[in-house]
């Protein structure tokens, strides 16, 4: 009875835990990208004589078009999300 228990229990742990595995679901980085240039969008849609707006506009369409080709580094995905973070901060601010 004691092995029965022990198998089941043993079972039950790894049933849980790999539920929990898939259910944690991290961003990839051009998701992250991606979630960037829509709050940009949405910058732009709210404040569109805003100084900066213009500038902000054509990063986020070149974003687009380099993240369409598919050839970006996670190096290159990384400072472009950094830019558009403080691009948008910086509209935000003033």
């Amino acid at each position: 009875m004691k092995k029965w228990l022990t198998i089941i229990g043993s079972i039950g742990l790894v049933g849980v835990t790999g539920a929990t595995v898939v259910g944690c679901h991290q961003p990839t980085k051009v998701e992250r990208l991606k979630n960037e240039i829509s709050k940009a969008k949405r910058l732009i849609y709210d404040n569109p004589n805003k100084q900066g707006v213009d500038e902000l506009k054509q990063v986020v369409n070149m974003t687009e078009i380099l993240i369409q080709t598919d050839e970006m580094t996670d190096d290159q995905m990384d400072k472009i999300g950094l830019s558009l973070k403080l691009a948008i901060d910086l509209i935000e601010g003033m």
